[in-house]
């Protein structure tokens, strides 16, 4: 019994080995078999199917900014040749000459009058200017530069004379509440010898300094004079309001 089952044992192996080739050629026919008949099944088609395009939008990208151009290396200055001056010495002393001046008109020894100072010439120059002669006539009719502005008396500037004066009329409301005292105007006593401008320097009371104003607009002067001529003199006036009795 044992010995029979050694036998079939190593039979067994040997048999295996004998049909293992076959199934695998089996099998390799089904497998062909199979795939020739899916491929004979489909069909082709006749025409290729259209192509398609494929939009793809193109992305706009910023470029940067060419580099600048690089800077010019500066011009190297010209140095200009420096002149050299010579040292100035100032003389320890300087004198001066005089030279006598000799009258126009003189007379030379000869006896006749000299002209610039040249014998020959005629005593007090020359009529009617002429040539070489330089005897002048002394200017005697000069006028003073008249001021721009008003000034006041002295100078040379004399002083306004009041010609007419109006006497101020005394309100009746600063009688009835005892209003009175000393006011004090300066003015411009104009070239025709109205009063120009005034105004109240110190004053007694409303009613009285605007009764002064009213007055002294209407005084006349005999105007200050620089020389002969008239001119604007700053002056100042005195109206005094006293009430009877007091």
């Amino acid at each position: 019994m044992l010995e029979h089952s050694m036998v079939v044992s190593r039979l067994e192996p040997r048999s295996r080995l004998v049909f293992l080739p076959a199934a695998a050629a089996l099998h390799g026919a089904i497998l062909t078999a199979a795939m020739v008949a899916a491929v004979w099944n489909v069909s082709l088609p006749s025409t290729p199917p259209p192509m398609r395009e494929l939009w793809v939008p193109a992305l706009a990208v910023a470029l940067p900014p060419p580099p600048p151009p690089p800077a010019a290396a500066p011009a190297a200055r010209r140095s200009e040749p420096v002149e050299r001056l010579a040292p100035v010495t100032t003389p320890a002393e300087t004198r001066f000459e005089e030279t006598p001046a000799q009258p126009v008109g003189a007379v030379s020894e000869a006896g006749s009058g000299s002209e610039n100072g040249r014998s020959g010439g005629q005593e007090g120059g020359v009529p009617d200017g002429v040539d070489g002669s330089l005897v002048l006539n002394p200017v005697t009719n000069l006028q003073p530069v008249l001021p721009v502005r008003p000034v006041r008396p002295g100078g040379g500037v004399s002083t306004p004379v009041n010609l007419v004066r109006i006497e101020p009329a005394y309100p009746e409301l600063a009688k009835k509440i005892g209003a009175h005292g000393l006011v004090v105007i300066e003015c411009v006593i104009a070239r025709d010898g109205s009063v120009r401008d005034p105004k109240i320097v110190r004053g007694a009371h409303p009613l009285l300094d605007k009764a002064a104003l009213e007055a002294v607009r209407q005084w006349k002067f005999s105007p200050g004079r620089m020389g002969e001529r008239p001119v604007d003199v700053l002056f100042t006036l005195t109206v005094s309001f006293e009430l009877a009795g007091r």
